[in-house]
């Protein structure tokens, strides 16, 4: 079973007050990445916020305008189990760019909306000749999924599957927090 996370990136913002917009603050504790349910670490000029499951809060375009308010935000959803993966930015209060790959439509299903990032169209050319190559032999690895990953990194210099950072623990400190909800308990109360 692959991982499912969300992640997301505050520009110019400290771990605490990134922390603070979940109504989270720190434990105390650090260690790697997937050792805690919700941790925090620093990628040059950003602060990163990792959920260790789809936290769909993030995908809700009200919540994502609300944190963009007071500066770039960058969010990633990572579900390696069906091979979805998303990355975008909003800013002040409105998305930027948005990248979506979801296999489950096609092994090369690929959308993307707003004024992507310089560093795209090269990622989005090699990650396709990887793919094609790949194609013409056994087709079991899915290099398209790569792609939202790859533009997150390439503007946050992040990459949660990458990364040797020092990763903080956060915990519920205020009445702010946001219910997570897990992705397939989402999916469930879609289809009741």
């Amino acid at each position: 079973m692959g991982s499912m996370i969300s992640w997301i990136a505050f520009k110019d913002m400290s771990v605490t007050e990134a922390a603070v917009a979940f109504g989270l603050t720190l434990s105390g504790q650090s260690g790697e990445v997937f050792d805690y349910d919700v941790s925090a670490t620093r990628s040059g000029d950003w602060s990163i916020v990792v959920f260790n499951d789809i936290n769909l809060d993030l995908a809700a375009e009200t919540e994502l305008a609300r944190l963009s308010r007071r500066g770039d935000i960058l969010v990633v959803h990572v579900n390696e189990t069906t091979m979805m993966q998303t990355s975008e930015q909003w800013r002040n209060g409105r998305q930027v760019w948005s990248v979506w790959h979801d296999a489950q439509i096609d092994p090369r299903h690929l959308e993307e909306e707003g004024n992507l990032p310089p560093a795209y169209d090269g990622i989005e050319r090699r990650r396709m000749a990887e793919q094609d190559e790949e194609d013409a032999g056994d087709a079991s690895v899915d290099f398209v999924s790569e792609i939202p990953l790859d533009l997150a990194e390439d503007v946050t210099r992040f990459r949660y599957d990458r990364s040797d950072s020092e990763f903080f623990e956060l915990v519920p400190g205020g009445d702010s927090l946001p219910k997570k909800t897990s992705f397939f308990g989402s999916l469930k109360s879609m289809f009741r």
